[in-house]
């Protein structure tokens, strides 16, 4: 059998008919997506750049919407001086997608601060 490169061998699997899919983790669990040849390559070398392009943000947003657990935080900072750590109205256990475009936004004590 003669050796073939990552990127040969895929593609002759999906003009096969093999698909190719990846668990992306979300706030209720998990989607399935069936990648392309380049989407299944970006996954070996960097899988959070995958799950990013299927939402459609950032790397950084996915990151920080994953480490604050799927829920919006406030964009205030408290009378002492730190960042608050209450969820945003509607902000609890969002979606990606969703999280990157509440972020900014204020919980009901801050709403109504001058910023």
């Amino acid at each position: 059998m003669k050796k073939i490169d990552t990127q040969s061998l895929l593609k002759k699997m999906i003009n096969a008919g093999i698909e190719c899919s990846v668990n992306i983790p979300t706030n209720t669990g998990v989607i399935q997506r069936v990648c392309s040849v380049d989407e299944i390559l970006l996954y070996l070398e960097h899988p959070r750049a995958l799950y990013a392009l299927h939402f459609d943000i950032s790397e950084g947003d996915y990151a920080q919407c994953v480490a604050e657990e799927y829920s919006v935080k406030c964009a205030g900072i408290t009378v002492k001086g730190f960042a608050c750590q209450a969820t945003v109205k509607g902000g609890f256990c969002v979606s990606p997608t969703e999280w990157a475009a509440m972020k900014g936004q204020y919980c009901e004590i801050h709403g109504d601060a001058d910023y």
